[in-house]
């Protein structure tokens, strides 16, 4: 409003200075926010500006696929964690030197078992046994490459007692 509009109103003249100062302040106000709306627009348009050229849709795709395959090589990871340890539990000689033979395509992991695993195992255990540690028979005899004799102790066979009496007549003791 003018001044000539608030006299025609019936304000006196320090009425209408005292209206003046309340808009004024209110106007002030308005002001100062609309300033700091403009500097906090300026701000955003400049970061806006740092993804011109980008395409979103494409990120959005690129992170998909960067999501799955980091899935797909986490799964591998775990299968082949699991073939090693079920390898190293079916006593491989070297669990690396099995891997060729298995047709990693019919296997699959099931928590910590692999499904379709055993199958092969056994039929790798029967073609190329030399791959694993041979089964101990239950009750076989503990192994110490040296040629065992059935006897109590003492000395059998014709050949041993041959063969100590030669040695004692080259040493010279009779």
């Amino acid at each position: 409003m003018t001044k000539e509009e608030l006299t025609a109103l019936g304000l006196n003249e320090e009425q209408i200075k005292s209206v003046f100062a309340l808009n004024g302040k209110a106007l002030t106000a308005v002001q100062n926010e609309l300033a700091t709306t403009k500097q906090t627009l300026q701000q955003m348009q400049d970061a806006a500006k740092k993804f011109d050229g980008v395409d979103v849709d494409k990120l959005k795709g690129d992170l998909a696929a960067l999501q799955t395959k980091y899935n797909d090589d986490l799964s591998a990871a775990k299968l082949d964690g699991a073939i090693n340890t079920a390898l190293l539990t079916a006593k491989a000689h070297d669990p690396r030197a099995v891997l060729p033979f298995l047709d990693r395509s019919l296997l699959k992991l099931d928590g910590d078992n692999v499904l379709g695993l055993n199958e092969q195992l056994q039929k790798l255990k029967s073609e190329k046994g030399f791959l694993f540690e041979p089964e101990q028979q239950a009750g076989a005899a503990f192994g110490t490459g040296a040629r065992q004799n059935q006897s109590s102790g003492a000395q059998s066979g014709t050949g041993t007692a041959a063969a100590n009496a030669a040695l004692r007549a080259a040493l010279g003791r009779q």
